[in-house]
């Protein structure tokens, strides 16, 4: 901090050491630039898809509302695009209202985009490739469930995450490691911020589902799997494509504990894919219960016999 008798001056440098053992004099350093800027490549584009979770989509709205809306200072580093693939009229009349009314008072930041699903069925790697033809190629996006519950601190942290690897690399792709909450015999979930502890819920290691890139590298990797219309491996794909190209592009994991995904039950009936089937019951079976929770109503509904 340099100190002059009119103003004060901060700067703040990033050092890296070159070797495991060097002289403790000598230090590289790379000075980190100021990312408080208007400029659209430094903007965190949210990107939703979404079909048949109505009630999941408005209280996504709704956080992206408190948690973004309400504060000024945030409109200019995020925005939010919908695609959503239309089933029932008078269900999509309320959301595209509600849609409408923000994108009205708040131009550029919301913006949604409808697919008629009698004509396209819906498939969320391809409603995800769509919508990232909706930016250029500079431009961050950040693709997030609908299910997910994330605090305004979360998104500054992803943001600015990906603005400083960018800054040193040539390609990074985020995919944070989320908080998922357990079943709701298990967590009374209407609470829009539930306590991250075991109790309530496991951080999902294996959960691919949500990823900030940048459009160009998205593009370079092949895009998003788009023929899938069977539960899951989209995310799956796209993650081991990246992990493959390491050597080329920077795969970040991290735990976010300001990204919490809201329990659901999972459509595992009719996956024509046993192996996804499988994987589908699996991933809804982890999330019943913690094991106290199990062993709790093991004994508590006399199942077992001691």
């Amino acid at each position: 901090v340099s100190t002059y008798p009119t103003k004060v001056a901060t700067t703040y440098k990033r050092f890296r050491i070159n070797q495991l053992f060097t002289n403790k004099h000598h230090f590289d350093y790379r000075e980190i630039n100021n990312i408080e800027t208007n400029d659209n490549i430094y903007q965190l584009n949210l990107i939703v898809v979404s079909s048949n979770k109505d009630e999941a989509l408005i209280r996504f709205i709704n956080n992206y509302e408190s948690e973004v809306l309400m504060y000024p200072l945030r409109h200019k580093h995020f925005t939010l695009t919908i695609l959503y693939f239309s089933y029932k009229k008078e269900i999509t009349n309320r959301i595209t209202d509600l849609i409408n009314g923000l994108s009205i008072k708040y131009m550029s930041i919301v913006r949604i985009s409808i697919i008629n699903s009698n004509q396209t069925s819906y498939n969320r790697g391809l409603g995800r490739q769509l919508a990232s033809k909706l930016f250029t190629n500079n431009q961050l996006l950040f693709f997030l469930d609908a299910d997910l519950i994330f605090t305004g601190q979360a998104l500054d942290n992803t943001r600015r995450l990906m603005i400083h690897q960018l800054s040193i690399s040539s390609c990074t792709v985020y995919f944070p490691i989320i908080f998922s909450v357990f079943s709701h015999r298990s967590v009374a979930n209407d609470d829009s911020m539930i306590d991250v502890n075991s109790k309530n819920g496991l951080f999902s290691i294996y959960g691919f589902g949500n990823v900030a890139v940048r459009k160009q590298d998205l593009d370079d990797i092949g895009g998003w799997e788009t023929n899938n219309d069977d539960w899951g491996m989209e995310d799956v794909n796209l993650f081991q494509r990246f992990s493959d190209s390491s050597s080329e592009c920077y795969v970040f994991r991290a735990v976010e504990p300001g990204l919490r995904h809201y329990y659901h039950k999972k459509m595992c009936n009719g996956i024509v894919n046993k192996v996804r089937e499988q994987m589908c019951l699996d991933a809804d079976a982890i999330l019943i219960g913690s094991q106290m929770h199990m062993v709790n109503y093991l004994f508590n509904n006399m199942t077992l016999s001691i």
